[in-house]
């Protein structure tokens, strides 16, 4: 999904990082989440997405992987 014009070769592999922040009074956390490619150890691609745009991210996500 973050990366639709990629095809998976076997020397490269994907991480999937989510971070929730939690905003400075406390009230609210704002959720961010990236997708990096590498190759081999070398970080060849990334994509970030937070807040509204993560939350899109995972309700994609998880639409695709129940199908």
């Amino acid at each position: 999904m973050a990366f639709p014009d990629w095809s998976p070769r076997p020397e490269e592999w994907v991480s999937l990082r989510t971070l929730l922040e939690i905003e400075g009074d406390g009230a609210g956390v704002t959720v961010t989440t990236e997708v990096i490619l590498y190759l081999g150890h070398t970080r060849v691609r990334a994509r970030r997405y937070r807040g509204e745009e993560a939350r899109r991210f995972w309700l994609e996500l998880m639409k695709r992987t129940s199908s």
